[in-house]
């Protein structure tokens, strides 16, 4: 079943605020510092976990959802950071998010 988070971006966006994300402080504790991050299902609050973790937000960042309204969202928080709406089934949105991966090896 899939769910339109559409419908309810914005609560769904502030019930993630201030959540602890076990998952994504084991992830951040095994990066190294100045690296690019790609976010799939940004509602997850990565960069605010990032930012905790380093003190400083990633040099690249690419959020990529479903949902355009999450996107928004996240897009309210994080000025200046690049948001695609991708449905990652689908593989036209496959083929651009390899192409986003490229892009960050280019550019590290």
């Amino acid at each position: 079943t899939h769910v339109n988070y559409d419908n309810f971006a914005e609560s769904f966006a502030k019930s993630r605020k201030n959540m602890n994300w076990p998952e994504i402080s084991y992830f951040l504790q095994r990066l190294s510092s100045h690296i690019g991050v790609i976010d799939i299902a940004v509602g997850a609050e990565v960069l605010e976990a990032y930012n905790d973790h380093f003190h400083y937000l990633p040099a690249y960042y690419y959020g990529i959802d479903i949902s355009e309204k999450l996107l928004d969202e996240a897009r309210k928080s994080y000025r200046g950071f690049s948001f695609f709406q991708a449905a990652m089934e689908e593989s036209e949105s496959y083929s651009q998010i390899s192409d986003i991966f490229k892009d960050i090896e280019k550019s590290i």
